[in-house]
């Protein structure tokens, strides 16, 4: 089993599959502030975390936070028009 990080989403299948299912199937991807958020997370503090949330945004189509706490005091909410979103995945 291995952890998620960059290489993990870029390299393996099943990973990338499992996190683009549970958006497709949890989140509604027409409300303009749907957002996935990483609580209390090491990869938080990762040095590639911020290239991680980039990568898994422009993967899934939405918003993703790391935040190293449950308060997520460290998470920035940027406000997206809808017409920003590309098209699904799904």
């Amino acid at each position: 089993m291995s952890r998620l990080s960059l290489k993990s989403i870029v390299r393996d299948e099943a990973v990338r599959g499992f996190l683009q299912r549970l958006v497709r199937d949890f989140i509604d991807l027409a409300d303009w502030s749907a957002r996935l958020d990483f609580l209390a997370t090491y990869m938080a503090e990762q040095l590639d975390g911020g290239l991680l949330a980039k990568e898994l945004e422009q993967m899934l189509n939405l918003q993703v936070g790391l935040s190293k706490n449950l308060e997520a005091a460290d998470i920035q909410v940027r406000h997206i028009l809808q017409e920003t979103r590309k098209g699904s995945f799904h």
